[in-house]
């Protein structure tokens, strides 16, 4: 869930889809999610301070693009069309 979501605050569908989209890209190139917690509480400390290691193998390209996608605030994040550039 996008941190928005966990915060319990109003959203916008599109930016919390573009985070799972980010979370998914995260998981297909580094054969793992971004997030991992001890417990659910753990869980969504970690999403909210969007602290997530990338590995040495990530191109730059690829971890530019993550870091650009899983951001704390909604409005920070790219929308479709810029993640597909």
């Amino acid at each position: 869930m996008a941190p928005e979501i966990i915060s319990k605050i109003e959203y916008c569908g599109k930016k919390a889809d573009v985070w799972a989209l980010g979370v998914v890209l995260y998981a297909l190139v580094c054969g793992r999610f971004p997030f991992r917690g001890l417990n659910d509480s753990d869980l969504c400390k970690k999403i909210i301070s969007c602290s997530y290691p990338i590995p040495a193998n990530v191109s730059s390209r690829c971890a530019n693009l993550l870091k650009r996608i899983l951001k704390f605030c909604p409005e920070d994040r790219p929308d479709c069309k810029e993640v597909i550039k």
